[in-house]
């Protein structure tokens, strides 16, 4: 520019050096006059004609010269007129703004600033505003181009750059000073490019990857924005939809095969797969005959993974009974109920009763009377006696075969007054855990009825009494809540306890033992799914691991679900790992709680210090991120008229988004919301401060319109050009 004002200068100075003279110190200027011309007629001689009849005077032809005159027409001289300091500096900074680089749009918006505000203010004139204003356009209108340009519609990410586009062209500086052929390109261009990233994004969804199912509701998300109905074409658009139905049954497919019923932990995909079918998509793409094939394969994998369960459970694993009950838990589901075969189902019991028969039988081939874990190894085949997998699928035969057993071991034939034989805890024992049933045997079998008035317990702890009906000279003790910690407890047997032949015990029988001492409170050590978690676990149970025993029935009291659902309870590791099993896939997109109260009591009887609480959100969604915002891209400066945006995944819960923004400082503003609620903007009311710095975030756990919490925070600041 500076340049082309010395061009200028030199000109001037030429047009000084060729002018006439100057008198009185001004230019003269030379006025030419020109007056219409009046052409003479040519002179000729004069010619004297005398005619014989008639005597005419003789005409005098005259050729008088004429003087013409022109009418003056003055011609302006040449005049410069000095440019103002202000459109000199406005030109100046206009010609520095680079139009390729991005942040060359904070330029851009400024300067219309600058421009309006000097044209205000009188600093600059009407024309010279004008000119600066067709500067500042040429250079809008070449960022603009630059910025289509730009977009790589190879990239996901670039999503973002048609929406930032579309917050570039809300500003009343892109009505004004971008050209309608550049308009037109840009629309053109966006078009084309909008197009071929919608087809590109369909065609990277692979039908063999798991996690591409959130791609299917991911391009749904986009066909709702107003993007989509502005520029795809009906051929994108039909592209789109024969190509997503196609990948969707493949994928479906690929769901089904991949599931191996050699693996444990494959259940979960059965109930997974339950969640889909019951999405929109599911409906809207899958085909009569991928659902045929879904639920023909599911049912067969079902029963086959069925079968591997109980053909894995081994009567010799120290944790048989928690796999069998794991399997019975699962009975009670949704899924089993569908798919099982009934003759799967008949074989399954079956097969169990015989694992339980010889379960049983290895109990009873392990007692040994010399052993010094003799009468805890009966207390535990007691104990056993009273669950349902015992009275359930324990044989008949079985039973009888420990009945008899136990009667040799333990009982002499009816005749004399009745003894107890044994009792657990043994008489002086340390050490007892809270949660330890009390165990009497007697030499023969005993009149019910009179145990009751029989039997007295030292301290305040409630019993509920068991007679064994199959053994009935066995009796087991229930303490109601657990039995006291560092406790003594006595119990003593009289003479009112008679035989079923009607005999009184010979004599009174006491004995005592003491309880260990109380530990620390209980506390929960793992939980799975972790804090927080959002995902694909729809099939998937809720395990929750203490750092010791628990009390079970404690636990299972104190355990509050919300929204409420059906489940059952299995214990393993020594009633440490409590597993909670839905009868149902999960809802998904929605916050699932799982509560464990204080009223929760380790084995002996100490409470929680606090309740437990665990919260997870099963989805087949992806989370909602921040895809970037406007203010990135202008180098840390803004104008005030400057768009502020932030572009999103996901649609947003607006009231969840707008209720928990935070800003470094605060200011006034409004929020707009664009593209199906993707795209939030931020316009300041006027009241950033020239030189201020400020920031903006938008905090973790904020909800998509689909109820999904954003994983991550996210925050940008920025400064205010000015100051």
């Amino acid at each position: 520019m500076r340049r082309l004002l010395f061009i200028l200068l030199a000109v001037i100075l030429v047009l000084g050096l060729t002018a006439p003279a100057c008198k009185g110190g001004k230019a003269t200027t030379t006025t030419t006059t020109t007056v219409p011309t009046t052409t003479a007629p040519p002179t000729t001689p004069i010619i004297t004609t005398t005619s014989p009849a008639t005597t005419t005077p003789p005409i005098t032809t005259t050729t008088i010269p004429v003087t013409t005159t022109t009418t003056a027409t003055t011609t302006p001289a040449p005049t410069t007129t000095t440019p103002s300091l202000a459109y000199s500096t406005l030109s100046a900074l206009i010609g520095a703004i680079s139009p390729v680089l991005p942040s060359s749009l904070a330029g851009i918006l400024g300067a219309a600033q600058e421009i309006e505000a000097a044209e205000g203010d009188g600093s600059v004139s009407a024309d010279e505003a004008g000119k600066l204003k067709g500067e500042l356009g040429a250079k809008f209108n070449a960022w603009t181009r630059a910025a289509v340009d730009g977009i790589d519609p190879a990239k996901p990410e670039a999503i973002k750059d048609f929406f930032d586009l579309q917050a570039v062209q809300r500003t009343p500086e892109y009505d004004e000073l971008v050209n309608v052929e550049t308009k037109e390109y840009k629309e053109e261009q966006m078009k084309e490019k909008f197009n071929d990233w919608i087809r590109n994004r369909v065609d990277e969804i692979d039908p063999a990857n798991p996690d591409h199912t959130k791609f299917f509701f991911w391009l749904q998300n986009i066909q709702a924005c107003e993007k989509y109905e502005e520029l795809a074409t009906q051929e994108t658009h039909d592209y789109k939809e024969q190509q997503m139905e196609e990948k969707f049954n493949e994928w479906v497919r690929a769901r089904v095969d991949e599931i191996d019923p050699a693996e444990e932990d494959n259940l979960k995909f059965f109930f997974w797969l339950q969640n889909i079918q019951a999405c929109e998509k599911y409906e809207k793409y899958a085909s009569p005959e991928t659902h045929e094939y879904k639920e023909a394969e599911m049912k067969r994998k079902f029963n086959e993974w069925i079968e591997n369960r109980v053909n894995d459970l081994d009567p010799e694993d120290p944790d048989f009974l928690e796999k069998l009950e794991m399997l019975r838990v699962l009975q009670r589901t949704e899924k089993y109920e569908l798919f099982i075969l009934d003759s799967v189902h008949q074989w399954k019991e079956q097969q169990l009763a015989s694992k339980v028969g010889a379960y049983v039988s290895r109990l009873l081939g392990a007692l040994n009377p010399l052993s010094t874990t003799f009468m805890s190894d009966i207390a535990r085949l007691v104990e056993f006696q009273t669950t349902d997998i015992y009275r359930e699928l324990c044989p008949p035969a079985v039973k009888l075969l420990k009945q008899d057993h136990l009667k040799g071991l333990f009982t002499v034939p009816p005749g004399p007054p009745p003894a107890v034989a044994g009792v657990y805890p043994e008489h002086g024992q340390a050490g007892v855990a809270a949660d330890q049933p009390v165990m009497i045997i007697f030499n023969q079998p005993m009149n019910l009825e009179t145990l009751s008035g029989a039997i007295e317990i030292s301290g305040d702890t409630e019993f509920s009494a068991v007679a064994m009906g199959e053994e009935p000279f066995i009796v087991l003790l229930q303490p109601q809540g657990g039995l006291e910690p560092d406790a003594v407890y006595t119990i003593s047997v009289s003479p009112l306890a008679t035989s079923a032949e009607g005999m009184p015990l010979e004599e009174a029988f006491e004995f005592s033992f003491t309880t260990a001492a109380a530990g620390p409170a209980p506390r929960v050590v793992s939980a799975v799914p972790a804090e927080g978690a959002v995902g694909d676990m729809a099939g998937q149970p809720v395990v929750i691991t203490f750092d010791g025993p628990m009390d079970t029935a404690s636990v299972e009291a104190a355990l509050v679900v919300s929204p409420s659902f059906d489940y059952s309870v299995a214990w393993s590791q020594g009633d440490a790992v409590a597993t909670i099993q839905s009868h149902q896939p999960l809802t998904v997109n929605i916050l699932h709680t799982v509560t464990v109260g204080t009223g929760a009591l380790a084995f002996d009887g100490v409470a929680l210090d606090e309740a437990f609480e665990l919260s997870f959100m099963p989805s087949l969604m992806a989370r909602p991120r921040v895809l970037g915002d406007t203010v990135e891209d202008s180098g840390g400066s803004i104008p005030t008229n400057y768009p502020i945006q932030i572009v999103f995944s996901l649609s947003m819960d607006r009231a969840s988004v707008e209720g928990n923004l935070q800003f470094g400082t605060g200011f006034a503003y409004t929020v707009e919301w664009f593209e199906a609620d993707m795209v939030m903007q931020i316009t300041p009311a006027g009241s950033l401060m020239p030189g201020g710095q400020y920031s903006i975030t938008i905090p973790a756990g904020v909800l998509s319109s689909f109820g999904l919490p954003m994983e991550t925070s996210y925050t940008f600041g920025f400064g205010v050009v000015g100051g």
